[in-house]
């Protein structure tokens, strides 16, 4: 390539230097990769101050529940724009190396556009998993540490990424489930979870007192040190949820934090025998 001189007067000295060494183009070469990484650098740091400036994440030493899940999504939004940043800067410095090196860049974008596009549509399922998993995070579908039926899977949620969901269940499989295959998405520990408990009780006997005990019992978990500030709101006897041939049965609910229902319920039934 013909070095561009911005004056008709001869160049410095230290340019005819770098030019009867034949080191123009590696300097500039040089120069595009130190402007790519320093534009990198400013462009990941200002995605990642961005994104968390508008969801209003603040500082983790001081943040509940929902601001960790806020700062997780923040994070998970933050990784996908700072890759596809890099990226687009990563192959804007390659144009530009292979211009300076006198290549001509049209005929490697038409090369670039026609094979991207047979690899778009040999991936089909691949873009439709990337699609679904940006959704996922956008929407705050569900998050890490969620509990989760997938339809294909249930268990509580490892890792998220743009092509599929890890889960783990309650027999420590690990599920990895592909977001472009994922029809229906329950999260059973977003906001508050509810703990549900079924009481036989004989037929003949007084609904209305069973009631009031089971409620009186339910109760009790507040005095529980590791139950108690599990629990939301004050239990609730729903009444005979069902009759069998020699039983009734009674429901009792009880609204607790996120994914907490197991613990609470296991804890209830304990109270109920005893």
């Amino acid at each position: 390539m013909v070095p561009v001189v911005l004056s008709s007067e001869d160049p410095p000295e230290w340019y005819q230097t770098l030019q009867r060494w034949h080191l123009i183009v590696p300097c500039q070469i040089l120069l595009i990769v130190v402007l790519a990484l320093i534009g990198n650098l400013v462009a990941r740091r200002a995605i990642g101050h961005g994104i968390q400036g508008a969801m209003r994440v603040r500082d983790l030493v001081t943040v509940d529940d929902e601001d960790m899940r806020a700062q997780r999504r923040a994070d998970a939004l933050a990784g996908v724009f700072k890759g596809l940043a890099t990226g687009l800067i990563v192959m804007i410095a390659i144009f530009a190396v292979l211009s300076e090196l006198g290549i001509n860049v049209a005929s490697f974008v038409t090369a670039a556009t026609i094979i991207g596009g047979a690899l778009a549509f040999g991936a089909q399922q691949l873009v439709r998993d990337l699609l679904a998993g940006m959704f996922v995070v956008a929407e705050d579908q569900y998050g890490v540490g969620d509990t989760v039926d997938l339809g294909l899977a249930i268990g509580t949620v490892e890792r998220i990424t743009l092509r599929a969901t890890k889960l783990r269940d309650d027999q420590g499989r690990v599920w990895h489930v592909p977001n472009g295959q994922v029809q229906r998405a329950g999260n059973l520990s977003q906001g508050w979870s509810k703990a549900i408990l079924d009481v036989p009780i004989a037929l003949h006997a007084d609904v209305g007192e069973a009631a009031d005990r089971l409620d009186a019992v339910a109760r009790e978990l507040y005095d529980v040190p590791t139950i108690g500030p599990l629990l939301l709101e004050p239990p609730e006897v729903l009444g005979v949820q069902s009759v069998g041939d020699d039983r009734a049965v009674l429901r009792v609910t009880i609204k607790t934090k996120p994914g907490q229902q197991v613990p609470v319920v296991r804890e209830l039934r304990l109270h109920v025998i005893a």
